[in-house]
């Protein structure tokens, strides 16, 4: 179905512009983490503080959150594609 479709406004992004990209994995990786961040550094340089690691609460998963600032949809669609390639990813926001 199309947006224009069903009532509800297409997305629409102005740059430059802060954007979380969200990275879950197991929570027994000790890895995931720097594979997330050498992923999006293939992009764009990643600050240390730009980093969130937080375990779920039985510690089964890890969400990793990189906050950064994006000047073009460009820019987001190629860090997507940069951490699909993370091994252990098992969900993407």
């Amino acid at each position: 179905m199309n947006p224009a479709d069903s009532g509800t406004p297409p997305l629409e992004l102005k740059f430059p512009s802060d954007y979380v990209f969200k990275a879950f994995g197991p929570g027994d990786s000790p890895g995931f983490a720097t594979a997330v961040q050498q992923a999006v550094a293939t992009v764009v340089p990643v600050p240390l503080d730009a980093m969130k690691i937080r375990k779920s609460g039985q510690g089964k998963y890890q969400a990793v959150s990189v906050l950064l600032i994006m000047h073009n949809l460009e820019q987001v669609h190629a860090v997507y594609q940069a951490l699909k390639t993370v091994p252990d990813l098992q969900y993407l926001l």
